[in-house]
């Protein structure tokens, strides 16, 4: 699949821009348009999306150097991704040499892309399976309080009876109050 034609084919079936004409853009690939075709190929299929910076995504690198450090990442990846074996080198591809092996790692690249794109697409295809945890388990007994004794619960129960009785006393209380206060009401009303 090295050959132009079906390494234009590959990639423009992933990627809309930039479009390849194999004639045109193969024979002699600008840095540019092989940093437009990673990047591409990187937003399209999530390809490589952890190999590069903001930085070195905004904007292509005009020195020489950075060219290189930008091709010598992508191929390396390309390489460890797909376990293909390339004998391109990033200097060569920038100084416009051996258009063969620049197409045979750009036919990598576009399988490379391609399968992480079917990657992509195969766990939203599949069904989800219940997931074991919290909402499938039954709800576990709560668990003892740690930092307290035996006492200390012992005497948190003390208090919690005497402030029942203190509040059942003064209930009381109020009833009682409210039963004078009924009398009198009812004494008056029958007084009149």
């Amino acid at each position: 699949m090295s050959d132009p034609a079906s390494v234009a084919a590959a990639i423009n079936a992933i990627i809309s821009k930039p479009k390849i004409v194999p004639e045109k853009h193969l024979a002699k690939p600008p840095f540019k348009f092989l940093y437009d075709i990673v990047v591409g190929l990187k937003d399209a299929t999530g390809f490589a999306s952890d190999v590069f910076s903001a930085d070195e995504l905004s904007a292509a690198p005009e020195e020489k150097d950075g060219k290189i450090a930008f091709l010598q990442k992508i191929i390396d990846y390309t390489v460890a991704k797909t376990g293909a074996t390339l004998s391109v080198k990033p200097q060569k591809i920038c100084a416009g040499l051996e258009p063969e092996n620049t197409c045979a790692w750009l036919a990598v690249l576009a399988q490379g892309a391609a399968e992480a794109k079917a990657a992509a697409a195969a766990p939203a295809e599949k069904p989800k399976k219940p997931k074991k945890g919290k909402d499938t388990e039954e709800p576990e007994a709560e668990a003892p309080k740690k930092g307290k004794t035996k006492k200390g619960e012992e005497k948190e129960a003390k208090e919690a009876k005497g402030d029942k009785k203190k509040g059942a006393k003064g209930d009381k209380a109020d009833a009682g109050e409210t039963k004078k206060g009924s009398k009198k009401g009812a004494e008056k009303g029958d007084k009149k």
